[in-house]
């Protein structure tokens, strides 16, 4: 079954990567390229026995 993740938890999870970017003075081509290997991480690693699965890109919990 699908976790639904909170408002509060997302509106966090965002506001902490913002702030990282902010704070490193990142480009969006850097968080571009950084996110492309975080979805080729995640799809590469999932498994039935995690957390997590990589479904068309976005992190789905189960």
């Amino acid at each position: 079954m699908k976790k639904i993740i909170k408002k509060s938890v997302e509106k966090e999870f965002i506001g902490n990567i913002l702030q990282f970017v902010a704070k490193e003075g990142l480009t969006i081509y850097n968080i571009e390229e950084c996110m492309e290997k975080v979805y080729k991480h995640m799809r590469e690693n999932a498994s039935l026995d995690k957390d997590y699965q990589a479904d068309a890109g976005s992190l789905i919990e189960y």
